[in-house]
């Protein structure tokens, strides 16, 4: 039992393989082969470089998942207000207004409007940096924009949930590639797993990563994290 949870970690580049002196290397190795066919020894330490880039608070993956978490919380304390303007709840009116003030950092929240540039600018913040973030970003703002009373903040809230279930499939995708590992959804904060439920549950695709030489946006990808502006060049 001991022996499959290890070569399991290890097949998954969640543990470091034996050692040459380890007495079960051989079998432990073999039983890792059959579980992962295209694992590689050699592999492991590129592979736990870019896992820490995820779990590490400094590296740009961790700050991504950051940002998916803080949209997740504006969204929702935007949508609780626009349904108490609705519905001229009062009490529920100035409930959302105090937590975008006091638990998501924005004193200069006082009403629909001043909350809608908030989340707006938060949903551009969790967007930029990643492969495609120009046009998303656009369509993130006029979403926005657009709505003017609080029974066309569903719409918008919509859209921006389909732009960022976009950018989550995306960085499950480069996790996964970049790690070996199948457990991105571990990472994700509880707020961020509950809110964006729905289009977890379809899993990533890795067609969102873009391959090398590909131009988005009028950038040419030239390889590495797509999320790193290094990895992009602007086309003349």
């Amino acid at each position: 039992e001991v022996l499959n949870s290890t070569a399991n970690a290890i097949a998954n580049y969640a543990q470091k393989p034996p050692g040459l002196r380890d007495a079960n290397r051989t079998q432990i190795l073999a039983k890792v082969r059959q579980i992962n066919p295209d694992w590689q020894e050699a592999g492991y330490g590129q592979r736990d470089i870019a896992y820490r880039n995820w779990v590490n608070p400094n590296g740009t993956g961790a700050k991504q998942i950051g940002a998916f978490n803080t949209v997740a919380n504006h969204l929702e304390t935007l949508q609780q207000l626009g349904n108490a303007l609705e519905n001229s709840d009062t009490p529920a009116i100035n409930a959302a207004i105090n937590f975008f003030k006091t638990n998501l950092g924005h004193p200069e929240v006082t009403n629909f409007n001043t909350a809608k540039q908030a989340v707006s600018s938060e949903i551009v913040r969790a967007i930029t940096g990643t492969a495609g973030a120009l046009a998303d970003r656009q369509e993130a703002e006029r979403a926005f924009s657009a709505a003017a009373s609080p029974p066309q903040l569903s719409g918008a809230i919509k859209t921006a949930k389909d732009l960022i279930s976009g950018r989550l499939e995306t960085a499950k995708a480069i996790y996964e590639t970049g790690t070996g590992r199948k457990d991105f959804e571990d990472l994700l904060p509880p707020k961020v797993k509950s809110y964006f439920a729905e289009y977890l549950k379809g899993g990533a695709s890795s067609s969102n990563v873009p391959k090398v030489g590909e131009v988005r946006d009028g950038y040419k990808f030239l390889g590495g994290d797509p999320s790193s502006q290094s990895s992009w060049q602007k086309v003349e």
